[in-house]
């Protein structure tokens, strides 16, 4: 019984040790521009740009974050009446910020990554579209 007891504590304490270890956002690999962004319905679309679920569980909180910020369709949020109205509409559509608010420190991570952005650093040669870009990364 100490034995069972003992493996039991073993594998729960090695599931801790790997989970959320990894520091790097997930690069998603399909990406507006690209050969590969081409669907054949908002379905197909929304389930292309997902995060896999052993991935999620082993990101960091920030890094988790900075992937919610680096969406794809991050910017269909402005498609709609309202900013609230939009970020419902792409929260309902991307597993990353419902498991971005399931994490305690979600906020403290967002801030962390919000202090090191400087609205104001937009290079007067930048296109509105880059602009835009830089701008959309303040909206989580």
């Amino acid at each position: 019984m100490k034995i069972f007891l003992l493996l039991i504590v073993l594998s729960l304490s090695a599931l801790t040790i790997s989970a959320q270890n990894n520091n790097t956002p997930y690069d998603f690999p399909i990406k507006p521009g690209t050969e590969q962004w081409k669907f054949g319905s908002p379905e197909e679309m929304y389930s292309k740009c997902q995060i896999p679920k052993e991935i999620i569980s082993d990101l960091t909180t920030e890094a988790l974050a900075k992937t919610c910020l680096n969406y794809p369709l991050f910017g269909l949020m402005n498609a709609f009446n309202t900013p609230q109205t939009g970020f419902y509409a792409v929260k309902n559509h991307f597993n990353g910020i419902d498991a971005l608010f399931e994490r305690k420190d979600a906020g403290k991570a967002l801030i962390s990554i919000y202090r090191t952005m400087n609205p104001a650093n937009i290079d007067k040669s930048w296109s509105l579209l880059e602009k835009g870009c830089l701008a959309r990364h303040f909206a989580l």
